[in-house]
């Protein structure tokens, strides 16, 4: 274990942080709740490709800063679908217990009112979570000039296998259990849009890829969980090396899948370790 003392506009927090072999960081918690801010290039073991992109990690919130406004796709309700991005972060939400769900505001409502006081400049994609900021994890991969990292945060709480009973027959959300995954994703390689989509596959099938291999059930049908009822995921894509594919079958999907199930693992063990 190793510890990094990150100072950002607003104060310093440490970091404890777990080194791979390769130099890839799993992120835990930062023991301060001002923001710890650096740019990616400057952690140890990150590749170059990764210079321009920024973490912001709080108790509140993890954001990931790039370079630009980039090309993006995802569900997250903030921002969500093909889009723009410069910014890409979650946010931990409690339920103070005075209100039904109907009563809250739109999470986009929320989403942007978080992001505009924090005069975050530029378009943004935010989700929203119960889960713990320790839970968060950062992890990388590089080769050829291409380099792609993941931000995610992780609750089970909420787990689910596709095709189970929907807990909301009338297609409108009413409150939900609490736990949710969320997966932020960004490259500087230049994704097609249909790459960019084949980029969220890739990134739900490791997700489910992790929590068949650390056995966690969905407790509506018993049988191996493929992810929550309300899981996010976006992914965005700079100028660099153009790429058309992000299958299993090329380097790329290889490189997301493998940084999502070294983030998501290490979360999960954490959670289960609490």
């Amino acid at each position: 274990m190793s510890s990094l003392t990150i100072s950002g506009m607003n104060g310093t927090a440490t970091l404890t942080a777990t080194l791979c072999r390769e130099g890839r960081l799993a992120l835990a918690c930062a023991t301060s709740s001002e923001p710890a801010c650096r740019r990616l290039a400057e952690l140890p073991g990150a590749p170059p490709e990764l210079a321009g992109f920024g973490l912001e990690r709080t108790q509140r919130h993890a954001r990931l800063i790039l370079p630009d406004a980039w090309r993006a796709c995802g569900w997250s309700p903030l921002g969500g679908g093909l889009a723009r991005a410069r910014h890409m972060f979650i946010v931990r939400v409690h339920e103070d217990g005075t209100r039904t769900p109907a009563e809250y505001p739109p999470p986009e409502t929320t989403l942007g009112r978080y992001a505009r006081d924090r005069r975050w400049p530029g378009p943004a994609m935010g989700m929203m979570t119960a889960a713990s900021m320790a839970s968060c994890r950062v992890a990388w991969r590089s080769e050829s000039g291409v380099a792609v990292c993941v931000v995610l945060t992780a609750g089970l709480a909420n787990a689910r296998r596709a095709g189970d009973k929907a807990d909301c027959r009338d297609g409108n959300a009413g409150a939900l259990p609490a736990g949710t995954i969320n997966i932020l994703a960004a490259t500087n390689a230049a994704l097609t849009d249909a790459a960019l989509l084949e980029a969220l596959m890739i990134m739900t099938e490791a997700k489910a890829a992790v929590l068949s291999e650390h056995g966690i059930v969905s407790p509506v049908s018993g049988l191996v969980a493929t992810g929550t009822g309300t899981d996010c995921a976006a992914m965005a894509c700079g100028e660099g090396p153009s790429l058309r594919f992000c299958g299993k079958h090329v380097l790329f999907g290889e490189m997301l899948a493998r940084a999502v199930m070294e983030a998501l693992s290490s979360s999960i063990s954490w959670e289960a370790g609490r």
